[in-house]
């Protein structure tokens, strides 16, 4: 076996931070973990991904995961166990009819997040050694994953979170204004419903850590937890790009993976090299934040661009990157630093094409800054936007139609759960009416309102415009997606529903819906029906081995 390019301890390094890490530099490679007990595992990264693992625990095992949520019987498992050394065990369900292939793929990526989370809490005396560019599980398992980086490390934390780099993190926040970087992608976390309202707070307005614990929306260590996996990720605006945003991450280039194929002898064979002392980190990790600060390129790029979809709905304040009590001081002096940073001539070669864009933006900083320059053209602009004596009231106000809104929109996702249409409808209606920014709501009103019975073909195709419009402004959110294809369903539009559905459950494996739907859509085309039927219908496009 080579020798490793990086050794350590989780004590060191928690396993959470190993997987940024990864994400950071985008490896390739195999990390190797061994525990006190001498027990060893192993991950495969791709592009930063975690792709791969094997982990030596029986309960995790697939035949082990499929029995415990009643997927297969205990026959079906045994039979299939026998057959192992002839293909893979999954693939002996399917082609016993056991298992679909869609239940499969599904239950594999469960099994990948169950490894990670028992990974992630393993003692931290356990060793580490990554392997750069070295698949030491080429003759393990089946296909690499593609599960979302970001969700992995969300998934990480939650299982163990690491409470001493969390205290760290939040002292370093201290009294700093919070604020989400403009190309965060929230949606791709995986966070749960009770995690959304207080972003949806943080989007609308930036605060402090300790403003956002006065909102009593989170539980102290549920708060500590978000920030610090949005800190580390830099989703939380750092002034870098954050972790995960660039290119189609879900998609691990086959050419990059890594070069070299170990042996069967030399899968995860050796133990790691002993760990070095607990202040040694990765050497590079430095020099990565230095070429990341100095190159800055594609973070300039998200930011003109993010900047620009939000230009219209940002008051001058905002567009200066100001709070609305600045000083005349700051202002003068974020609007100097923005000179620099962001006239279209300062641009570098490879941002030639955002010259236009970098224009529009830089014409309304110079528009902002022009207006709150001067004291008489600030007064009046900040009495048209409602800024006064009353103006705390008013945020105040605003911030609390937010929070009824997204507890009348769980309200609602609570009901629907239970089947009260009627009574979801009624909570949906509140939260639209609440807060008319958030897709995700008018989604799920669109949805509910489109599955009532006797909904005329008219109300049917205002639903589905209303989701057409969600789903073009947050393309990545299951949920309106999910809702989307429902609705597409409704109308007859079964093929373009399928596309949703497995976007879905690509997205989203817990989303069992989703899967059921792809589920019954196979078994129709293998009767001879619905979309697919024919070996070149878009459900064989859909689903053909890669």
């Amino acid at each position: 076996m080579n020798k490793p390019t990086a050794t350590g301890s989780l004590a060191q390094t928690p396993f959470c931070e190993l997987l940024v890490y990864a994400l950071a530099r985008s490896l390739c490679g195999s990390l190797v973990l061994e525990c006190p007990d001498r027990s060893k595992h192993a991950l495969l990264f791709q592009l930063g991904a975690s792709v791969k693992a094997r982990v030596d625990v029986p309960e995790l095992r697939l035949g082990a995961l499929l029995a415990a949520r009643g997927s297969i019987d205990e026959a079906a498992r045994a039979t299939a166990e026998a057959s192992a050394h002839e293909a893979l065990f999954g693939e002996q369900l399917v082609a016993a009819g056991a298992l679909s292939s869609e239940a499969l793929q599904v239950a594999l990526d469960e099994q990948l997040y169950e490894q990670v989370a028992w990974l992630a809490r393993v003692p931290s005396a356990t060793a580490f050694a990554y392997f750069a560019d070295t698949d030491l599980l080429a003759q393990w398992g089946g296909e690499p994953r593609k599960l979302d980086p970001l969700a992995v490390v969300w998934h990480a934390v939650q299982a163990n979170p690491p409470k001493e780099r969390i205290e760290q993190a939040c002292q370093g926040l201290g009294d700093k204004v919070l604020r989400l970087h403009p190309a965060s992608r929230i949606g791709r976390f995986g966070l749960g419903a009770r995690e959304r309202p207080l972003l949806d707070v943080l989007r609308m307005k930036p605060q402090t850590l300790g403003e956002l614990r006065g909102t009593g929306l989170l539980e102290r260590n549920a708060l500590e937890r978000l920030l610090y996996v949005l800190t580390l990720t830099r989703h939380l605006d750092t002034g870098e790009l954050p972790l995960g945003v660039t290119g189609h991450t879900r998609q691990v280039a086959a050419q990059q993976a890594p070069r070299r194929r170990a042996s069967s002898a030399e899968q995860v064979a050796a133990p790691p090299p002993p760990a070095p002392d607990a202040s040694e980190a990765p050497k590079d990790e430095r020099a990565l934040r230095r070429e990341l600060s100095q190159t800055g390129r594609f973070a300039m790029r998200e930011e003109i661009e993010a900047k620009h979809r939000q230009l219209e709905r940002l008051d001058y304040y905002a567009v200066l990157d100001l709070e609305q009590g600045a000083s005349a001081e700051q202002i003068a002096a974020a609007f100097t630093a923005l000179v620099r940073r962001w006239h279209p001539d300062r641009l570098s070669p490879e941002l030639s094409d955002l010259k236009e864009v970098s224009m529009r933006v830089f014409a309304r900083m110079t528009e902002a800054h022009r207006a709150l320059a001067h004291p008489a053209s600030r007064q009046e602009y900040d009495r048209s936007i409602g800024i006064g004596e009353v103006a705390g009231d008013s945020e105040q106000a605003q911030i609390e139609r937010v929070l009824r809104a997204a507890e009348s929109f769980q309200k609602a996702e609570i009901l629907m759960r239970k089947r009260d249409l009627e009574g979801a409808e009624r909570m949906a209606a509140l939260a639209v009416a609440g807060d008319k920014d958030q897709p995700e709501y008018a989604a799920l009103f669109a949805w509910i309102r489109a599955r009532k019975a006797g909904v005329s073909e008219q109300a049917l195709a205002a639903s589905l415009d209303v989701l057409k419009g969600a789903v073009a402004k947050q393309t990545d959110n299951v949920k309106i997606r999910y809702y989307y294809a429902g609705v597409l369903k409704l109308v007859g539009q079964e093929a373009a529903a399928l596309r949703e559905f497995k976007f879905v459950a690509d997205n989203d494996p817990s989303n069992m819906d989703a899967a059921r739907e792809l589920r019954l859509a196979e078994i129709r085309r293998q009767q001879g029906g619905g979309p697919g039927s024919s070996e070149g219908g878009i459900f064989g496009r859909l689903f053909k081995r890669q």
